[in-house]
């Protein structure tokens, strides 16, 4: 068991609905912890789908992602 435990926190600014984008800026942040030696990689809530997602889970665009 390893002494200590890492975490890597991720500040990024999600774009409502641009989910490709945000996902990509979380993917950059998970090799940045990574690289960094974390154990855990942390982004804020709702990274994906960017905050507040308001009537996107009503979009047929969303739907299928």
């Amino acid at each position: 068991m390893a002494d200590q435990f890492s975490v890597f926190v991720a500040q990024i600014n999600p774009t409502v609905g641009a989910l490709d984008q945000n996902c990509a800026a979380i993917a950059e942040a998970y090799r940045q912890g990574v690289d960094a030696g974390a154990d855990l990689v942390v982004t804020p809530e709702l990274s994906v789908v960017g905050y507040p997602t308001e009537d996107l889970v009503l979009k047929p665009f969303f739907q299928r992602k």
